[in-house]
């Protein structure tokens, strides 16, 4: 019996790398941003940079991973009287995706978001989900370029903060 799990656990590793897809394993990324950001009827944009980690694996072309990131926003805003700063926001978020070629990914994405934003000074935390949907794309072994668009609408008593937010970034995976 201990023969026949220790040859099941190897036909398992074996066919699992068999099978390992172009964008496995662990990676870091940074990316650039543009975000629409919509508070309280006031829209306005303003740009940010994000770092994200996170892990996947492919297994017949489709792609599940995770990631977490955080975010620094450098958007300042006063509408209506309220004075309102949105500089930092953090989330998780689940990955399926498709790979449609050795070199190219699509996927989508949901999960969990928590802005912190200042209301006239006072720094409150906001919470609520993102999802959206992005590409990526092989440059090397192990770098790759990634474009995503994502919508977030995070909630504070009667106050919601919605962005848009299109990124370009670079990832490396090890």
């Amino acid at each position: 019996m201990k023969r026949f799990i220790i040859a099941a656990g190897a036909m398992v590793l074996a066919s699992s790398a068999a099978f390992a897809g172009n964008f496995d394993g662990y990676y870091i990324g940074l990316d650039g941003a543009y975000n629409q950001i919509k508070i309280r009827g006031v829209d306005d944009t303003a740009f940010s940079g994000r770092v994200n980690a996170g892990y996947g694996m492919t297994h017949n072309r489709v792609y599940l991973g995770g990631e977490g990131n955080i975010d620094f926003e450098g958007f300042e805003k006063t509408a209506k009287g309220v004075k309102l700063e949105k500089d930092l926001s953090f989330g998780l978020t689940g990955i399926v995706g498709y790979e449609f070629t050795p070199a190219y990914l699509g996927y989508g994405l949901v999960g969990y978001e928590r802005a912190d934003i200042k209301i006239n000074g006072e720094k409150e935390a906001f919470d609520g989900l993102r999802y959206g949907g992005g590409v990526e794309t092989k440059l090397k072994d192990n770098i790759s370029a990634r474009s995503e668009l994502s919508y977030s609408r995070v909630k504070y008593d009667n106050l919601t903060v919605k962005d848009l937010k299109t990124t370009v970034g670079l990832a490396i995976r090890f």
